[in-house]
């Protein structure tokens, strides 16, 4: 049985205010929104995010540069949040680095080959013989799809299998200054970088709480492909985001949902928490409208949106610890997490608060 024995979340050094990305947007963008400037300080607000954290200098995003500039800004990037993340995360767990059975890395904000995890294996020092399980493409649903995948591992590996998982993003870093069109637009008014790392083990952590993943289901809905995505120009990641995305994202979840909860023997009635992934403010409203839930219930997607902006795959991360750090859970509570990502594709996994009382 799979227990997270810790969460850990980090965040780039430079930080990007509403009141910044209004500056930079008018001076940009401005022109090339219908309505002019003051349209463009309305999609700011609408975005409901107040801060986002960048990789580089905002300064720099700005200026057009070549695809191998912003691999190789990338690169320098994930593998530094994606290490001080783990390292963090370890040492929270109490485990030792050649204890680490696998390493499960999320990215798909960047290019790297040989990718993310051979680095972390020799620069944190795993075994060489680490099982890796670099998963690139799974985009916003990564966060889910990687504790589903790092949950599945241990279960396989027996009673002392420990798997590490990790998922950090740059998106930031695909703004491609040249381009002004709506869906880079978006982008750039909804996305930010972070990392989130965790230890998954077999057993559970002697003598403190933990979270148990006790089931898990994942869905793709047919013939979406041009929902979310990247497609590869000279100048960088050209971003793919439809209009249809919180439309989709809120299609059939409560049946999924449910029918995940049935295998379990439980019901939606049941469920404590929602750690559902903030994509911007029309997908979490859709989502919440799908599922019957009040802001009360979603108050950390809403949170972690407004400090952090989209993150992509790590994002849901931040919104499950911010409910195991503000929610006085009881043992026994059950949670769903939910993630949305390219293909269009839903990541859900079912969670139980464990540990002595």
């Amino acid at each position: 049985m799979p227990f997270a024995w810790s969460l850990k979340t980090v965040v780039p050094p430079h930080v990007l205010t509403a009141g910044d990305l209004k500056r930079l947007g008018r001076e940009m963008l401005g022109h090339a929104i219908s309505g002019g400037p003051d349209a463009f300080d309305d999609l700011v607000e609408r975005t409901c995010i107040e801060r986002r954290f960048l990789s580089r200098p905002a300064e720099e995003l700005v200026v057009p540069r070549a695809l191998e500039m912003t691999t190789s800004w990338h690169a320098e990037s994930a593998l530094r949040l994606a290490k001080e993340a783990l390292v963090q995360a370890i040492d929270e767990a109490g485990v030792s680095r050649p204890e680490i059975d696998a390493i499960v890395a999320c990215c798909s904000t960047g290019f790297m080959i040989p990718s993310l995890d051979s680095y972390l294996i020799n620069e944190l020092g795993f075994p060489a013989t680490t099982r890796r399980y670099p998963f690139t493409t799974l985009g916003c649903a990564g966060g889910a799809g990687g504790l589903i995948r790092a949950a599945e591992i241990a279960c396989g590996l027996g009673d002392r299998g420990t798997v590490a998982l990790v998922a950090v993003e740059t998106p930031t870093l695909t703004f491609r200054p040249r381009d002004l069109s709506m869906q880079n637009v978006v982008s750039a008014l909804l996305f930010g970088d972070g990392a989130s790392a965790m230890v998954v083990r077999s057993s559970p952590p002697p003598g403190r709480r933990s979270v148990f993943v006790k089931g898990s289901s994942s869905f793709l809905h047919r013939d979406t492909y041009d929902a979310m995505g990247f497609g590869v120009v000279p100048d960088g990641f050209k971003v793919q985001l439809s209009p249809k995305v919180p439309e989709l994202a809120a299609r059939d979840l409560r049946s999924l949902v449910s029918a995940l909860l049935k295998k379990a023997g439980s019901s939606v009635d049941e469920l404590a928490f929602f750690a559902l992934h903030p994509g911007g403010p029309r997908v979490l409203k859709a989502v919440e409208a799908e599922l019957g839930l009040t802001r009360a219930q979603t108050a950390a997607s809403w949170k972690v949106l407004r400090e952090h902006g989209n993150m992509s795959s790590p994002t849901v991360m931040f919104v499950l610890a911010e409910i195991l750090g503000s929610q006085p859970l009881p043992i026994g509570a059950l949670g769903v997490m939910a993630a949305f990502g390219p293909g269009f594709a839903v990541e859900l996994a079912l969670l139980e608060v464990t540990g002595p009382g």
